[in-house]
């Protein structure tokens, strides 16, 4: 069976259960899969991985900015034009590009890195760091996948060394392959692949939220926003929005998963409004905490600047909550407006108000948008159909590489 190298920045990482998933289905086909990464991650983000059957044991944590600056192993991969064209100086700088040399001569002779098949990256920034020269080093092919939320503002040149370098380039979104063709002039080797969720997990969930709408009465509408805490996902809009239907005779409690340097600020603008008493912080959750939290909610809020897919988006749908989203390319791909809940402006917190207040007045209407939402996850974001697609496509690439070396011998 083939072998594979996964690519991350960081493992693992609380919030990235579909990097978690997508190892643990690649070496349930039977696949040999290693995972390289500059970073690992705190106590809770292992019991997660522990959870989903990942050891350390096939993890190798390597970090280019800290290699050593010289050794003999440095000076004599100098003299080796894949390994300087890896190691990037023109791009890097002569120190760093120094590091890098070490770090891929470091790579390249680890065995089980040496045996693999295919080189797999999620995000780009693992792409340009070290997927692309790994690759060529190991003359290996390369597979992308970019749910970077940063890709608008990604550099051209560094896009189109991606793309010449890679198999196929996966994007989570429809808009963010757009993005990509726009930013490099060309639709060559992306291909559209959304990011999908077990949706058997979320059973539990959906069988509450039916049991949830037999209620006559509305009682206070209760929320749930999930998100690492800083600028960009904006949770302080739903704070806001929360004081705004206080006033108007509407309570809602909010319910916060995640951490991050913004969470004091948030702390403090519930208190800041009176309404400290209708927000709950939960800091970091594993997978299975955060389905916990999804029965006991009746909405999904997410606030978020930018989103390539928003994973946490149809998580909720599969737990059949309706969603209430700020327009961004991810969730302009998974919600539905007034079918599977609704969008907003980034920002207009009198509109996100606005909808958070229709639904706590329509039990029944919250339930029809949360069925809707899990059909559309069973009918587009399956994630048994998406590994399917994936391992199509990675045992081509697979097959066309080897095809190519025969031919080249």
């Amino acid at each position: 069976m083939p072998s594979m190298l996964v690519v991350v920045p960081s493992f693992p990482v609380v919030t990235q259960t579909f990097v978690l998933r997508e190892i643990v289905s690649i070496r349930d086909a039977g696949w040999e899969v290693h995972v390289l990464t500059c970073s690992t991650g705190d106590a809770t983000a292992w019991d997660q991985a522990k959870h989903f059957g990942i050891s350390q044991e096939h993890v190798h944590v390597l970090n280019w900015r800290t290699c050593k600056l010289f050794s003999i192993r440095t000076v004599m991969e100098l003299s080796k034009p894949i390994a300087r064209k890896a190691a990037d100086f023109a791009h890097y700088g002569f120190t760093l590009g120094l590091r890098r040399l070490n770090y891929f001569h470091q790579l390249s002779h680890v065995k089980a890195i040496q045996s693999v098949d295919i080189v797999h990256c999620h995000f780009t920034e693992a792409a340009a760091d070290t997927g692309v020269g790994l690759a060529q080093i190991l003359k290996r092919p390369l597979t992308i996948l970019a749910h970077d939320s940063f890709l608008e503002k990604a550099s051209a040149t560094g896009l189109r060394k991606i793309q010449r370098a890679a198999s196929i380039v996966f994007c989570v979104s429809k808009g963010w392959v757009k993005v990509w063709e726009k930013a490099t002039g060309s639709n060559d080797k992306l291909q559209y692949m959304p990011n999908s969720i077990d949706i058997d997990e979320f059973e539990s969930a959906a069988t509450m939220m039916a049991e949830k709408s037999r209620e006559v009465v509305p009682r206070t509408l209760r929320a749930i926003t999930i998100g690492h805490f800083h600028g960009g996902k904006r949770q302080g809009d739903l704070v806001r929005a929360a004081a705004l239907l206080k006033e108007e005779g509407v309570c809602l409690n909010c319910t916060m998963v995640g951490d991050g340097p913004e969470r004091r600020e948030v702390e403090a603008l519930a208190v800041k409004y009176g309404i400290e008493t209708q927000v709950v912080f939960l800091g970091s959750l594993t997978h299975r905490e955060v389905r916990e939290q999804l029965v006991h909610a009746d909405v999904l809020v997410h606030c978020s600047q930018q989103e390539s897919f928003g994973i946490v988006i149809i998580e909720a749908m599969g737990a059949s909550l309706p969603v209430v989203a700020s327009h961004t390319i991810g969730a302009d791909d998974s919600v539905l407006e007034n079918v599977t809940g609704h969008l907003y402006k980034v920002g207009d917190i009198g509109t996100l108000a606005r909808r958070l207040a229709d639904l706590a007045k329509d039990r029944q209407r919250l339930h029809s948008l949360g069925l809707a939402g899990r059909k559309r996850v069973e009918k587009l974001f399956a994630w048994d159909n998406r590994m399917a697609q994936m391992f199509n496509e990675w045992q081509s690439v697979i097959r066309i590489h080897r095809q190519n070396l025969r031919t080249r011998l």
